[in-house]
């Protein structure tokens, strides 16, 4: 939890929250608790301005900068964590952030290389060609004459990110205490933030990706991926070489693009990355894609990227098979395979779901679908049915949302399905191969043979907890025999009881019926009264284990 004896965080604190009063959400800040941090000059400031939700976030994390407008960028990514029509205001927040001074540059450059910069660079731009919240990008040329980019990170930004991550895990406790809601998981989301956070604060993780995206497309005709210069990159630089094109968001601007074969190019592309490679850019948008000559393309911008293994892709094909067919059966052991299924889960609801969120499209012509739609449509069914999707698997549907807005936004008649049916056709075929079911027979019998070779400690752990069972149960017979035991002694003893109460009774009653006389009592009560006397003493001597 955030430190308040740390004045810089209380000070963070007084402006995230002074931000969130201006833009008319001082209830919010009330409702929370919080209005002590609040510096006083700014609580009158609550009045609700005319703008809906989901824009005045927008504003709140584009004004706090840094951290938040990261956390919006990544939650546009991820409509599982937050309602759609906030993934979609927070797409136009930019990262476009003041460069930090060129003497900052060149002292980070040389403490991480170990050398001046002039005995690595031959030349070096000193006015950045990009600036965001982790860092800048120069271009320079090595000794050898290669021109280069050159990533730098920002001095202190760690620090400052683990700034404000204590303060989001503050502000995420503090709201899921005091404002339930089973549609957004404030932790969950400050979770999943810090994970991509500290992977896009270390510039060699990024360089990994970039190597593996250049190993697999290196002989490509259509795609470019710049190749990574690892004698020069360290945690906080990254040499990279420099691919000159136009950012597909000035696409506008230029007249001899073939937009069609353009559009088809990218999302060739992407679904290779997906459905052969199993490595994917997760954020395919029009700033990351430069148009190179010859309708070519190069990506850029590798710090978020998502995975599908081959098991993965199994369970996809499942779905996708189910979707083709018809099969909600099919779909739905697909979705239980891919995530897990949590408290309150119920298959028969899920099947349900599934025939009322895809029944429009079964037997549709490729011109009715709609990708994107249809995705958060399963992504909003998921949630409600109480299937946690894997987080690959989100920033797999979102990748697909983004690449089909951006091929449509290139060619108007663009359709994803038909260029994407080849590669779905290939996995069909590849999950109905002979080699694919020989892998499944393998893939069982390993697990069969693991099975089997743990048999004998599972059978000595089984052992172990029947004899702790029939142990257990044994003392439980015993207890319930001493319990029964007692419980029919109780019975017996509260009858003896209610007897000598009766005869005591009838004694009294009986003191003036009879004429007779016994030891100064009459007959008739001096006899109920002994009897009484009798069955006490023969209840003074019942035991329970006399029976």
């Amino acid at each position: 939890m955030v430190g308040f004896n740390n004045i810089k965080n209380i000070k963070r604190i007084e402006q995230i929250l002074s931000v969130v009063a201006k833009q008319g959400l001082g209830v919010f800040i009330e409702n929370l608790q919080l209005m002590h941090l609040l510096p006083l000059r700014d609580r009158l400031n609550t009045i609700k301005k005319p703008s809906k939700m989901p824009i005045r976030i927008r504003m709140i994390l584009d004004e706090l900068g840094g951290a938040f407008i990261k956390l919006g960028q990544l939650l546009s990514l991820r409509p599982d964590l937050i309602p759609e029509e906030y993934c979609n205001e927070l797409k136009k927040l930019q990262d476009d952030t003041k460069p930090f001074s060129f003497r900052e540059v060149k002292q980070i450059i040389e403490h991480e290389l170990k050398k001046p910069l002039n005995e690595v660079f031959s030349d070096f731009s000193e006015k950045p060609v990009a600036s965001a919240s982790i860092g800048q990008v120069h271009v320079g040329k090595l000794m050898d004459g290669k021109r280069v980019a050159v990533k730098v990170r920002r001095p202190h930004i760690c620090e400052l990110m683990d700034e404000d991550i204590d303060i989001l895990y503050f502000l995420a406790r503090h709201i899921e205490k005091k404002m339930k809601s089973e549609i957004i998981r404030p932790l969950d989301i400050v979770n999943e933030f810090e994970r991509y956070t500290k992977k896009e604060l270390d510039y060699m993780h990024e360089a990994k990706n970039i190597e593996r995206f250049h190993s697999a497309f290196k002989s490509s005709h259509v795609v470019r991926i710049p190749s990574v210069y690892w004698d020069y990159t360290t945690e906080k630089v990254l040499v990279m070489e420099y691919i000159d094109g136009q950012r597909l968001s000035d696409i506008k601007s230029m007249k001899k693009v073939n937009r069609p074969q353009l559009a088809k190019n990218i999302a060739n592309i992407v679904l290779e990355q997906i459905f052969i490679h199993g490595i994917f850019h997760a954020d395919p948008h029009p700033g990351n894609i430069f148009i190179l000559k010859n309708n070519r393309i190069a990506l850029l911008d590798f710090g978020i990227i998502g995975m599908i293994d081959s098991n993965l892709r199994l369970k996809l094909s499942t779905i996708f098979i189910g979707f083709i067919q018809g099969d909600v059966d099919e779909i739905a052991e697909g979705f239980i395979e891919l995530g897990m299924t949590e408290e309150g889960f119920d298959i028969d609801v899920l099947k349900e779901d599934i025939a009322d969120t895809l029944g429009e499209y079964y037997n549709a012509s490729l011109e009715k679908m709609n990708v994107p739609l249809i995705i958060n449509k399963l992504i909003k069914m998921a949630i409600k049915d109480r299937i946690k999707v894997p987080s690959n698997v989100v920033l797999l549907g979102k990748a697909l949302i983004t690449l089909e807005g951006v091929c449509c936004e290139i060619d108007p008649k663009f359709n994803i399905i038909e260029v994407a049916r080849p590669f779905a056709d290939s996995m069909v075929s590849q999950r109905k191969s002979p080699e694919a079911a020989f892998r499944g027979m393998m893939m069982q019998g390993v697990k069969i043979g693991h099975f089997f070779s743990r048999l004998p400690d599972l059978s000595t752990s089984y052992l172990v907890k029947l004899t702790k069972v029939n142990s257990d149960l044994d003392k439980i017979d015993d207890d319930l025999r001493s319990i029964s035991t007692q419980m029919k002694f109780s019975v017996k003893y509260i009858m003896l009881g209610v007897i000598v109460a009766v005869l005591i009774l009838a004694s009294a009653i009986s003191l003036g019926y009879s004429d007779e006389v016994v030891f100064g009592f009459p007959k008739y009560s001096f006899i109920m009264f002994c009897m009484a006397c009798f069955v006490f003493l023969v209840m003074l001597t019942v035991h329970p284990h006399n029976d």
